[in-house]
């Protein structure tokens, strides 16, 4: 089980593509720009480091696999533009730079994912994020 993080690109259409008229009320058109995936083993490291850096908690998944899948991390970052995802992602990574040892020590038993994979995807998914370009989170898990 993983989670799934998708940056896009957003464009605001006032014309149309195929003949040039003006349209009578602009569209959003969205294009990926990165994907990244992850898995669900190391979301209670991620809520902690949050936790840690912003004092505030992390909502619980909920149904049957909720208490299998821990905190819902992504749920914040979903719909955030992407300076704001890159905000968000760079409190996480504050969190877990600031206590190596504390998070290394929840890397899970069964070998699926830990401190340091997770902190690269982080750290990609943050260095993702084009300065100059209208972006937006797309998160689910």
């Amino acid at each position: 089980m993983s989670w799934d993080a998708t940056l896009y690109a957003v464009t605001e259409v006032t014309h149309c593509p195929e003949c040039g008229h003006e349209l009578a009320e602009p569209r959003e058109e969205r294009s990926e720009v990165e994907w990244f995936n992850f898995t669900h083993n190391t979301n209670a490291m991620i809520a902690a480091a949050f936790e840690a850096v912003s004092g505030e908690g992390t909502e619980q998944c909920g149904g049957s696999l909720g208490k299998v899948i821990g905190p819902a991390w992504w749920r914040k970052l979903d719909g955030a533009s992407g300076a704001g995802g890159a905000e968000y992602l760079g409190r996480i990574i504050a969190g877990l730079e600031a206590d190596p040892a504390r998070f290394r020590a929840m890397n899970p038993p069964n070998g699926w994912g830990s401190y340091d994979d997770l902190l690269e995807v982080l750290c990609k998914m943050r260095e993702a994020v084009p300065e100059d370009e209208a972006t937006v989170w797309h998160a689910s898990g």
